[in-house]
């Protein structure tokens, strides 16, 4: 479906806007941090993990605003090898609702920033992760919903929401609009992803993205409340992640100007011209 962005919806000029009502954590990366220091409201970019060749950390090589950005490293391998590569952040606070807003870019091939991001098929495990929230274990959660590519072919790739409760998480409505495909590579990407608790168990939790300010993903009646009705929020969260579909070459993408909300951030404003800066 194609849908305007609400105007109650925030896509923020990172670095150039004041905080708005709501707004409780943004990152520009431009601190150069380690990604593990505690920050704003509690939120922390913690646990940033590196599987077998695989790497995430601060980079120079592009960024949306500023110089800096995040680099997640994903080592390619034979068919059959998966890749990892996630950073993880605690929220410091139990949400019923949250928004994150980011700006990502996935090489084209072209720019000197290694090989054009190409998800291959690996059957019925192709799912490639994006974004998860949860609270509790992260196997027997209490809730969690998120995001995951799912490989159409030609190294293309859908996206589909999660959402599920007490360790049972169910793939929900995937959506062909908002996936990978050459009109999305080789520039930056706005994200914004909303996701609300249910409040009651008659499932109606929310999970919404808009990609480059059209709705593209609008699931409300998702089962995001616990069994027990305790733990009824997030608290935990990645980017990224593990990719089961694996590449055939190393591959890299970069994230830059996060945004944590609890509300909606104010009007609609327009984005500064993204421009491509490689170092």
């Amino acid at each position: 479906m194609n849908k305007t962005v609400p105007g109650v919806i925030a896509l923020l000029c990172l670095g150039a806007l004041p905080a708005r009502s709501g707004e409780l954590f943004r990152d520009d990366f431009e601190s150069g941090s380690s990604l593990s220091t505690p920050l704003a409201s509690g939120f922390g970019w913690h646990g940033t993990n590196a599987g077998a060749g695989d790497a995430v950390g601060g980079s120079t090589d592009i960024a949306h605003s500023g110089t800096h950005s995040v680099k997640f490293t994903f080592a390619g391998g034979p068919a059959g090898d998966d890749a990892w590569s996630e950073l993880r952040y605690v929220l410091g606070q139990n949400m019923n609702e949250i928004y994150i807003q980011w700006y990502q870019y996935f090489p084209n091939g072209t720019e000197g920033l290694g090989p054009k991001w190409s998800h291959r098929p690996a059957g019925a495990s192709n799912n490639n992760k994006f974004l998860r929230l949860w609270s509790g274990d992260y196997t027997q959660f209490n809730v969690k919903t998120g995001l995951s590519f799912w490989v159409i072919g030609g190294g293309d790739s859908k996206l589909g929401p999660d959402g599920g409760h007490n360790g049972n998480l169910l793939l929900l409505d995937p959506d062909d609009n908002s996936g990978m495909n050459d009109g999305r590579r080789g520039r930056w990407v706005n994200f914004v992803y909303h996701a609300r608790t249910a409040t009651s168990a008659n499932d109606d939790g929310v999970v919404q993205l808009w990609v480059d300010d059209v709705l593209t993903i609008d699931n409300r009646s998702a089962a995001l409340y616990p069994t027990a009705g305790t733990g009824n929020y997030f608290s935990d969260g990645y980017l990224m992640g593990w990719s089961n579909s694996g590449f055939d070459q190393t591959s890299y993408t970069y994230i830059d100007d996060v945004v944590i909300a609890d509300a909606p951030v104010g009007q609609v404003v327009p984005r500064a011209p993204t421009s491509l800066q490689v170092q």
